[in-house]
């Protein structure tokens, strides 16, 4: 029987089973959001932060340091969708957020949607119930970008974590400090609340476990020779490791489930050819 590749992933990983690695970082995260410290995630595209975020959604991964419904809500949201958005549409954003994952408390009634003090009054109801929110804030240098945002509004999202112990997770390209040119949004004390936090290349052990472990369940092994072949080609990068695998799976594949030697340009020409279209 016909097995999908199993290197077909190129945008965030959304399965549990898949996400790899990254102990380290989520659990520094973690430690730090126990302690009600706002994290920022800095690191370049295509490098795994939308996939770091949405792990850090996971009850299972957040359990061990007591940050699982119901004692923790975390949302997240999109800032691709808000970069051009009025104060108003963030601030519905961030509520039916905060709602959806709440689903199950009782929030009372939600009046003025739209309004910070809507969300404020829910933030209010769910933090009186005992429970803590962490805000994931994904892309946010577009929302840093936002002409319509002002310095007041991103005070209001400070003062959230004055007045409620919320936590902030941004994840962008570049530091915080550089994601806007505008000063007076830089000035804001929301910008000051951040441990900073890269996220980078894999390491190696994690590179090559990576090429290992996807092929499980699978009849195709790749040889120890072939991944680290494959891990000094395109370094230990997971977006480029999985553009590797994939076309190292094609080849062996169609040559009965066997890796040669002789297959390597081959994979050489179809990783190149792939991976020059996102550099």
């Amino acid at each position: 029987m016909s097995v999908d590749n199993p290197f077909f992933h190129r945008g965030a990983i959304r399965r549990a089973r898949d996400f790899h690695g990254r102990q380290n970082e989520t659990e520094q995260i973690l430690g730090l959001l126990r302690n009600s410290q706002s994290v920022s995630l800095i690191g370049p595209r295509r490098i795994g932060k939308s996939s770091q975020l949405l792990h850090l959604l996971r009850d299972q991964v957040r359990q061990p340091y007591g940050l699982q419904s119901p004692n923790c809500l975390f949302l997240l949201i999109d800032c691709q969708e808000l970069g051009g958005s009025p104060p108003e549409e963030v601030y519905d954003a961030l509520l039916t957020g905060l709602l959806d994952a709440a689903a199950g408390m009782e929030v009372g009634a939600v009046s003025q949607r739209g309004t910070y003090h809507a969300l404020d009054r829910a933030l209010n109801n769910i933090t009186q119930a005992g429970a803590a929110v962490v805000v994931l804030l994904d892309e946010f240098e577009l929302l840093a970008a936002n002409e319509q945002l002002t310095p007041y509004f991103f005070a209001r999202l400070r003062g959230l974590t004055t007045k409620y112990g919320l936590s902030y997770v941004t994840a962008s390209q570049k530091p915080l400090f550089a994601i806007t040119a505008d000063e007076k949004i830089l000035s804001s004390p929301f910008f000051n609340i951040f441990v900073t936090l890269p996220l980078g290349l894999y390491s190696h052990e994690e590179a090559t476990s990576l090429l290992a472990e996807r092929l499980q369940g699978t009849e195709i092994t790749f040889p120890d020779e072939l991944r680290e072949r494959l891990v000094r080609f395109v370094g230990p990068h997971p977006f480029f490791l999985h553009i590797a695998g994939y076309h190292a799976y094609q080849q062996i594949q169609q040559n009965d489930d066997q890796y040669e030697a002789s297959l390597w340009p081959q994979i050489e020409n179809a990783v190149e050819m792939e991976a020059a279209s996102h550099l």
